[in-house]
């Protein structure tokens, strides 16, 4: 009989949680204004009661203001940016705004910023000039890579404690659904991309469930990515492990480009689409008012132990399930196959993992205790 140490054994709590759907009614606010008929993100600024918006692919080096009626307020260049693909905005609680172009349709582009509008709010009346940061991808060698690579794309992004959030847009043929959940500090520099976090949106349609927008709540406790016709909204995650928290899909009443999002309250968010011509409905701010108390309920991961016991040096999966193993800051340490059935964990350190399988509807994240 193999003994075995103590030091080798790994204590597993499994949990299930399914990704619960429910259907969020939108109103229509006002359609946006005509300068913003590409209007590709959202921020509303709670203390002025104002909305700013940018477009996509029209070349300007500029964002716009506008209010709840659809009224234009006012335009702000940047002085020393490009609009290559504009895609995001967000803001820290200092004033100061972040805009990203990394739009990367092709998954070509190897000059991605974002740029720094320094305490902008309390300068928006003068000349802007923006700090930069320069991004690459750490995993990508090819300009553009091969079809089934194609997730180098980029349209959310948030910030949190000192830090930039990025989740990718999957273009990938055929279509995987993994957004990556990338981070950068919220400084002008020079930084390579490596995920840290991954999520599967799921479906075979692209259209449905790509990452288009992301948002942060006031309050720091949910986070929402967004598509065409449905978000995600996450909770009850652990500092910034977003895509780690309890998920709740919510499905729209229809499909349209809708490509900004941004919270006015903890529970309530306005959502903003393109103009897109013949298009039944476009050029429209919604707004949704977000049931926290039903999501708790329904969105929470079931936390029903079905297995605890010691194990050696290898794990056997019982399901087909993509897998990826992060340790307790969130740091992406392994990514397993579907089908590989045995993990081998000699070569981690002692300490507390968890490993995340996905499948179209369902999740089951393993808390891993090596000790």
């Amino acid at each position: 009989m193999k003994l075995v140490s103590a030091s080798n054994f790994i204590l597993l709590l499994c949990t299930w949680a399914e990704i619960n759907a429910q259907t969020l009614n939108l109103d229509v606010v006002c359609k946006l204004p005509d300068a913003l008929r590409e209007s590709s993100a959202l921020w509303f600024d709670r203390d002025e009661r104002v909305f700013y918006s940018l477009n996509d692919s029209d070349r300007k080096n500029e964002f716009h203001s506008f209010d709840s009626t659809g009224a234009w307020i006012a335009t702000y260049p940047i002085s020393n940016a490009t609009n290559i693909d504009w895609e995001e905005m967000t803001a820290d609680d200092e004033g100061t705004m972040y805009i990203g172009d990394f739009g990367n349709n092709s998954n070509n582009r190897q000059d991605l910023k974002i740029y720094i509008l320094p305490h902008f709010f309390d300068h928006k009346d003068s000349s802007i000039h923006a700090e930069i940061i320069r991004l690459k991808y750490e995993r990508q060698s090819a300009f553009p890579p091969p079809d089934a690579s194609k997730n180098f794309d980029m349209e959310a992004m948030i910030y949190f404690n000192d830090s930039l959030h990025l989740f990718s847009k999957n273009r990938t043929t055929p279509y995987t659904g993994i957004t990556y959940h990338y981070t950068i500090p919220a400084l002008a520099g020079d930084y390579t991309l490596l995920p840290r976090d991954s999520f599967n949106t799921g479906g075979a349609n692209y259209l449905q469930n790509w990452v288009v927008g992301a948002a942060l709540s006031p309050d720091k406790k949910s986070l929402i990515l967004l598509s065409y016709d449905k978000m995600w909204l996450f909770r009850s995650f652990v500092g910034s492990s977003f895509l780690q928290g309890n998920v709740t899909q919510y499905k729209f009443p229809f499909l349209s480009q809708k490509e900004g999002v941004s919270f006015s309250t903890n529970s309530d968010i306005f959502i903003s689409e393109e103009s897109v011509p013949g298009a039944s409905v476009n050029g429209n701010l919604y707004h949704a008012k977000l049931d926290l108390t039903s999501t708790q309920e329904q969105g929470e991961l079931k936390k029903n132990i079905v297995n605890t016991q010691l194990i050696s040096d290898n794990y056997l999966r019982k399901e087909s399930l993509e897998a990826e193993i992060y340790n307790l800051s969130g740091q992406l340490i392994m990514r397993i196959a579907p089908h590989d059935e045995v993990i081998s964990f000699t070569s981690f350190p002692a300490g507390v993992y968890f490993m995340k399988e996905n499948s179209k509807f369902k999740s089951k994240t393993t808390l891993l205790i090596k000790y």
